[in-house]
């Protein structure tokens, strides 16, 4: 009986320590097997915040360096159900004016961010759904392996 209550209490404090650790950021990630991102299909991620208040919002494309483009366009909406709440045309640069390649990364990939330039109030209490659709002249934009978001709440500081 002894040893149960000690375990127990163990794995009470484990859990404890493992719950106060939750952060609070949300990140998700759409990994294009094919590396081929189709205008008609765009990303779509649903989550629920931990907390409310304000989050910035930041996108990231990771692509090979048999990317076509000096750039990248898309379009992040937010929505709250049927309603968007903020709708944002973003452009990441994917090599410098020298024709380098940008961001981070080795043998042959390549990871882009681009925050918003503003923050978004969101409810916790409230599902929300992030879309982002390329804007590129192709319908099928080859060489991109993945693209995500990544929500960091924001302190009154910030």
């Amino acid at each position: 009986m002894r040893h149960f209550q000690t375990h127990h209490i163990g794995l009470s404090f484990i859990t404890f320590l493992l719950c106060g650790c939750t952060p609070l950021n949300y990140r998700a990630n759409k990994h294009f097997t094919e590396e081929k991102w189709i205008r008609k299909e765009p990303v779509f991620f649903n989550f629920t915040p931990h907390r409310t208040g304000s989050y910035q919002p930041t996108i990231w494309l990771r692509h090979s360096t048999n990317y076509l483009y000096r750039d990248f366009h898309c379009l992040l909406t937010v929505s709250q159900g049927h309603l968007a709440i903020s709708v944002d045309t973003l452009h990441l640069m994917t090599t410098n004016a020298k024709g380098n390649w940008i961001g981070q990364g080795l043998q042959g990939l390549k990871t882009l961010s681009c925050p918003l330039p503003h923050t978004i109030r969101l409810d916790s209490a409230c599902h929300y759904q992030i879309t982002i659709q390329h804007l590129m002249e192709d319908d099928t934009l080859q060489a991109v392996r993945d693209a995500g978001i990544l929500l960091e709440p924001q302190t009154q500081n910030n």
